[in-house]
Order: C-alpha cells, then structure tokens, then sequence
C-alpha cells in the first residue's frame, strides 16, 4: 500500500504574480487622494478650551507624492520609486507613502524592500482597515503568512463590521492547512456580507472547505501507515480553484453594482432637479396648501438624496440603487402632479401665472 502524505510544498505561498493568494489578495493600488501626512499622536487635552490639533500635510511631502503618483500613471516606475522616497524623507513618518513603496517593489518584484515598507506600515496603531489588507497580500504572497493573518487581525479590529479582511485571512489560513480557522474566517465574511454579490459561489466555496477539513481530519485520525492525503491535496486545489472564482464574480458584480447605483443616483437628482424647476410654474390660486405640501414632498426627496449617497460611501450599492429608484418614482409621480394642476389652469391672453 502507497501512503501518501501532504507534501511540503502543497501549501506553499505562490510567487508574486501568479498562484492563490495573488488572486485572492490583491495589492490594490491606493487612492490619489491619500495624501501623505504625519502620524498623528494622541495629544492630552489640558482643559476644556485646549483642543489637540491636528498635523497638517508636509508640503514638500505632499508635493512629491502626487509627482511619484503622476509618474506611476504613466508607467515610469523609477521616477515613481524617486519621488515618493522624497516624499518619505520629507516626512518618515508617512504610512501612505510606505504603503505605496510597499505596493510599487512588489509589482517590480523585489519582495525584500516591499515587505520592509509593508512591516513598517502594520507597526503602531490608527492604520486604516483597508491599508493594513493590502500590506497583509504583500506579506502573505512574500512568504509571510503569520505576519499577514496579524494585520488581517488588527484590520478586522479596526472594523469588524466589513467582510474585506475576513476572506483573505481565510484563504491564507487555508495555505497553512488550518482548515477549522479557515473555514470559520470564511463564514465571518459571509456573515458580513461577503457573499452578497456572489451568493451561489460563495455557498459552492464553504461547501468545498467543510468537506476539506472533514477529509484532513478523517486521514489525521488514522494510523500512519493507512493514512492517504491523495483526496485532501485534490480538495485543496479544488477549494483554491472555486475561492479564484468568488473572488472574480464578487468583485465584478460589486463594480456592475456600483456603476449601476451611481447611475441611478444621477438619475434621481435629475428627477429631483426637475420637479423643483416645474414646481415653481405651478399656479398658486386657492390650492396655496397643496403647493406647500408638494414643495415639502420636494425637500423630503432632497434629504433622501444624502441617503443614497450615504449607502455609496458604505458600499451597500443594492440599497443605493433601490433608494434612488424611489425616490426618482416618487419624482415623476409628483411631476405629474403639478402638470396637471397646471393644465387645469387656462390663462387668458396676456396673462401669466403668479409664482410664489
């Protein structure tokens, strides 16, 4: 009888640029508008009229950042790497600066000085959520799992209500063979909201990693010579395979979702823009209540509109879309409204409406 055991490699983190993990965490290039600023410190508030101020941006920092920035647009990565260690030795202190050596060694390959600046930029605390899971992909596709599931722990503290850390963390729990962690670590990103762009995959994708860990506890519990990894190592490809998959669909129904919301956003501040320009033809006669009542309608609609952007800046993109479908409803119906009381109204020659 052949046994086979789990080979040393199996697990192994991929190179840069290709395997898992550099699917699953991908190093996001950060926001231009991340400007580079000085940590800022917890200043003691002496007495009620002393309050911390806040440091404000290098300007010799900020100005070699956004060069380095321009640069990296356009492809020139040793101007890019010139700049932003400029920014940096105007301001040492700068984690979006790091973070962006970080992100530009790794695309280039050099592993070494992007996990360096990636280290540094985990060390203290006040980081961003998002920041720490983009240094945590650097250090997991570098060989560092152990250093990546702790930034993925202290992004998940940051902001334990987001699913964005939970799933990377589980995928590299998964290369390290603790499937129980990774399968936990997976249905806490469910459990956010992970799985609402790709619901069937995601359920595909915990199916795979229960029956993962079932299997690898099944050959642990047996004695060395009947052991048999052979269908544990064809789970653990399959499970990598199907995680590369929600990944892909979840991201690319997130952007559909987030265009089509932004869309409807447009569409129902035009609609609100419109009524206000037709509410103010409307004649007022002796239906002055029903003009008010109209206009209150109008700027409940207005206030509904910062609703709509609020769910985009928390990227709850369906309820979004859904909210601003009704409020451009409730637009046109009120629209209608008023261009019926208007064309009830029959001016004589000569005459015009009378607007409030």
């Amino acid at each position: 009888m052949s046994t086979r055991r789990p080979p040393a490699g199996l697990f192994r983190l991929p190179a840069m640029g290709s395997g898992m993990l550099a699917v699953l965490i991908p190093v996001v290039v950060m926001a231009c508008a991340a400007a580079p600023h000085p940590q800022e410190a917890a200043t003691p508030v002496t007495s009620s009229s002393k309050q911390p101020t806040t440091p404000t941006p290098d300007p010799a920092a900020t100005y070699h950042f956004m060069l380095g920035y321009q640069a990296e647009l356009a492809q020139d990565m040793e101007t890019a790497l010139t700049e932003y260690q400029a920014a940096l030795k105007a301001d040492p202190a700068s984690r979006e600066v790091k973070a962006r050596l970080a992100n530009l060694y790794f695309s280039l390959g050099d592993l070494t000085r992007a996990v360096q600046y990636a280290e540094e930029v985990g060390e203290g605390t006040g980081q961003e959520a998002q920041l720490l899971t983009q240094m945590a992909g650097i250090l997991a596709s570098a060989g560092k799992p152990d250093r990546a599931v702790r930034l993925l722990d202290l992004a998940i503290e940051r902001d334990p209500a987001k699913p964005d850390a939970y799933f990377p963390k589980g995928m590299v729990l998964l290369n390290q063979k603790r499937y129980a962690e990774a399968e936990q670590a997976v249905k806490q990103a469910r459990e956010r909201g992970a799985n609402v762009y790709a619901p069937e995959e995601y359920a595909k994708l915990e199916g795979k990693l229960t029956a993962l860990k079932q299997e690898a506890a099944e050959q642990e519990s047996k004695f060395a010579p009947f052991q048999d990894y052979g269908k544990v190592e064809e789970l653990a490809v399959s499970t990598a395979n199907e995680a590369t998959a929600v990944s892909s669909a979840a991201s690319q129904k997130k952007e559909e979702a987030k265009t089509a919301a932004l869309q409807a956003q447009q569409v129902a501040q035009e609609a609100v823009s419109s009524t206000r320009q037709l509410i103010a033809k409307a004649p007022v006669g002796k239906d002055r209540a029903a003009i008010e009542s109209i206009k209150n309608d109008i700027e409940a609609l207005t206030t509904s509109l910062t609703q709509v952007q609020a769910s985009i800046d928390k990227e709850d993109y369906q309820a979004a879309q859904a909210q601003a479908k009704a409020i451009d409803e409730k637009s046109r119906a009120i629209s209608v409204e008023i261009q019926d009381a208007i064309a009830k109204v029959k001016p004589r020659k000569g005459s015009s409406f009378h607007k409030q």
